[in-house]
């Protein structure tokens, strides 16, 4: 703790779970949250989110030994924004995908790209005309962004998976979405099998109550290749991150409870069709395990070298 506000804790693993460092960070009086973290080509450990205080964009860096490189805040002009996903370049500069409020509408995507040391070297928007969440930004073919997200739909009001790809001078190529019509999905993990090129997508899907996990397997071009709900038994259930798994399957990491503020951990994977191949649920429910609702919707997953892992959470 800082001041009044709640500091972001980083904290560096080793291949076998022993913690190598912790760094806390944080300002007087403003509250940070991490929500995601990346390394880069030279090494630098860059995390994303948001300064809560402001609603500011912000991304800090540190090296493999836990020394803070530095720190950026992006402010977008009239209004407030609040990051989502890293994305690394081979340059040693990174993608950054945030949420920027609009004045003609809710929140659009954001696209900043970004030099080694974090200066910005352009910005853009992308999205629909209403409301749009980005949640992940991953590679696709040919050197494309792939961002996903989730998008109001104009006539119900109802969310949907929405999908946006764009080249690396950020201009639009093609969109498009997913998601029945009559209910509720919305993203909070995704990811990319680098031997087959799919895309998994993870998230919740509801027509009101409950809510249960939710997740769409898509090929290289887009086309839906499965799309399955998933429940451990409870009313109040989602799927917070995605990694690919073995043989073309997905391991899903999220919670699972009677309400929003009882849940219990919930690991599961599935096969290469999204048949369920095994399940878990954690004894342990409550509110005092929002921290690591928190972690597992922030970084499901380990940089790029496996020698160790970081995770994050506020």
């Amino acid at each position: 703790m800082t001041g009044t506000g709640d500091d972001a804790l980083v904290v560096k693993l080793g291949p076998l779970g022993d913690t190598l460092w912790v760094r806390s960070f944080g300002h007087p009086s403003q509250g940070e949250r991490l929500l995601d973290v990346v390394e880069t080509p030279s090494g630098a450990l860059v995390a994303c989110g948001l300064a809560a205080s402001g609603l500011v964009t912000m991304a800090v860096a540190y090296s493999q030994n836990g020394d803070q490189l530095w720190y950026r805040e992006f402010d977008p002009p009239n209004g407030t924004s609040q990051a989502a996903a890293l994305l690394p370049t081979e340059d040693g500069g990174f993608f950054l995908l945030s949420r920027r409020s609009m004045p003609d509408r809710d929140l659009d995507f954001w696209l900043i790209r970004c030099t080694e040391t974090g200066d910005s070297l352009w910005s853009t928007t992308l999205g629909t005309t209403t409301t749009d969440v980005p949640e992940a930004l991953l590679w696709g073919e040919d050197g494309q962004l792939e961002i996903f997200g989730s998008s109001r739909n104009p006539v119900n009001l109802v969310y949907d998976l929405t999908h946006v790809t764009a080249d690396q001078s950020g201009t639009e190529v093609n969109s498009d979405s997913w998601g029945d019509s009559t209910d509720w999905e919305t993203l909070a993990g995704a990811c990319r099998d680098s031997s087959s090129g799919e895309f998994i997508l993870a998230g919740e899907a509801s027509d009101g109550q409950p809510r249960h996990g939710y997740a769409i397997k898509l090929d290289g071009q887009g086309s839906t290749v499965w799309e399955q709900h998933f429940s451990a038994g409870y009313s109040s259930e989602k799927i917070a991150g995605v990694a690919p798994y073995l043989e073309g399957g997905a391991l899903f990491a999220g919670w699972a409870g009677n309400s929003v503020t009882s849940p219990r951990l919930w690991l599961f994977t599935v096969g290469i069709s999204g048949d369920t191949t095994w399940t878990w649920t954690g004894t342990q429910s409550g509110w005092g395990l929002r921290t690591w609702k928190s972690c597992l919707m922030a970084a499901f997953s380990p940089v790029a070298k496996p020698r160790s892992t970081v995770l994050f959470t506020d």
